[in-house]
């Protein structure tokens, strides 16, 4: 006789400052019966709080959030809920930041461009137990393994924080306010654009700000684009 009992949904925990999102999410499961939207957070502080109580099965974490560096929220809610799956569902370049993001302990990475059914395949890939990415990224990484470049070029040698740093340039923030949103002094923003000044091996501040516009362009705030 075969086995009839019921399998409970997936428990998820999205992490996400735009409501747009958590409607959308809720529409894609409102007939699932494999994934259920039980928490919602909108910064990384709440979401740890959430992660260690709670205790979802799988957690979708915005990069682009208030406060907190999203890249370094990945470790932390890794430590605080071991078993929890961590998807990435960002507006940020995923030729930039998706493997970034793995290697930093997420199992899965969509572009909010790809939309929710993508973010579904990436669901059930995770609750699979597997990885994540799309075509393209997985396209980069067999190119990295086979000539040792990346598609992405001297940007792979920048931290986390610098590339950080680098994007927000990009977009066209002062430094004053990318102190703002990074949570840091502006004195520390300094450093970094002459770190990454350094590793580009540009040579003055003028010529780092045309690449940083010539590597990113300007999305909404809230990471959805317009």
């Amino acid at each position: 006789m075969g086995d009839n009992r019921s399998i409970d949904p997936a428990r998820l925990l999205l992490v996400d400052d735009h409501p747009i999102i958590a409607y959308g999410l809720r529409a894609l499961l409102e007939d699932s019966s494999d994934f259920v939207l039980d928490l919602v957070s909108t910064c990384n502080r709440e979401a740890i709080t959430l992660a260690t109580n709670e205790r979802p099965d799988i957690i979708i974490l915005d990069l682009q959030l208030p406060g907190r560096n999203g890249m370094e929220a990945i470790p932390e809610l890794r430590k605080c809920c071991s078993k929890c799956k961590i998807v990435i569902f960002s507006s940020l370049q995923e030729s930039l930041y998706a493997v970034r993001a793995i290697k930093a302990g997420a199992h899965a990475y969509v572009h909010k461009e790809a939309g929710m059914a993508q973010l579904l395949e990436a669901l059930r890939a995770v609750r699979d137990g597997k990885v994540f990415v799309s075509e393209a990224v997985q396209q980069d990484i067999l190119r990295f393994h086979t000539d040792g470049r990346v598609a992405t070029n001297d940007l792979s040698i920048l931290s986390n924080q610098e590339l950080n740093v680098l994007r927000l340039i990009g977009n066209g923030l002062r430094l004053s306010d990318i102190a703002a949103e990074l949570g840091v002094s502006p004195k520390t923003v300094g450093t970094h654009r002459e770190r990454i000044k350094n590793k580009l091996t540009l040579h003055s501040g003028k010529e780092l700000d045309q690449f940083a516009m010539n590597h990113f362009s300007a999305l909404p705030k809230n990471g959805v684009p317009e």
